[in-house]
């Protein structure tokens, strides 16, 4: 059975739902010492920042061999457990059409058929919506615990290098690729600085922190295209639910 949830790719990414909105209160973060105190508190400490694509280390560190495999075999056991649950339901659902087919327009037991086969049909569409929502919890989950392993690494780097912040956005080019205006805000959110000192930018040495120097290796294909578990064709589905 064709796996609907190891994608061909198998490339889980975080951005769309993991866009970090920051404003920053601090405007009096220059390059003189003087203006890092506060004028009404002349004991204030001097505010150091660090930046850090936490986003995108968290993306890399999701395309690791770990947690692609540990997905790989969550979506294996989901495919199990739908099959056992779906596959039953296909052939009543198949049979279900050949009795349908086999009557005459006019058939009275045409109609009980086909409520039949609708409420079947409702039981699979089910079944199927919900292991993928299992699916959905479980890569949320993989992202949600990286996203906390790489914030804390961070925020313990900006710690042994003097730092007093760390902020969170993303970093190279502005290329904003979401053709919505919900994905090109949350793009825009997830970049609350837009110049800073490249020397203190984390981002590269989060990324050898993880063990990310090298680009990661490309996912392999599956054998047979990912599709979902197929419901009777159309053309064979009673009339007027086609």
């Amino acid at each position: 059975m064709s796996s609907i949830f190891v994608r061909n790719a198998e490339r889980l990414t975080v951005f769309a739902g993991l866009a970090l909105a920051i404003t920053l209160g601090v405007t009096a973060h220059q390059t003189t010492p003087a203006v890092a105190q506060n004028s009404s508190s002349a004991g204030a400490a001097p505010i150091r920042l660090a930046t850090a694509d936490i986003l995108g280390v968290t993306d890399r560190l999701l395309q690791t061999d770990k947690y692609i495999s540990a997905h790989r075999t969550h979506a294996e056991t989901l495919n199990r457990t739908l099959a056992l649950a779906t596959d039953p339901m296909k052939i009543e659902l198949e049979n279900l059409s050949t009795q349908y087919r086999s009557l005459a327009d006019s058939s009275p037991e045409r109609t009980k058929i086909e409520e039949a086969f609708n409420e079947k049909k409702k039981q699979f569409d089910n079944e199927t919506q919900r292991a993928l929502m299992q699916d959905e919890i479980f890569k949320a989950s993989q992202a949600g615990e990286v996203y906390r392993l790489v914030a804390e690494a961070a925020d313990t780097m900006g710690t042994d290098l003097g730092y007093t912040h760390v902020v969170a956005t993303r970093s190279g080019p502005i290329a904003i690729r979401s053709n919505n205006v919900s994905g090109v805000l949350q793009e825009m959110l997830a970049r609350p600085v837009i110049k800073g000192i490249a020397a203190d930018d984390l981002t590269e040495r989060l990324m050898k922190r993880f063990g990310l120097e090298e680009p990661p290796k490309a996912a392999p294909v599956p054998e047979q295209p990912p599709a979902t578990p197929p419901a009777p064709a159309p053309d064979s589905a009673p009339k007027g639910k086609k």
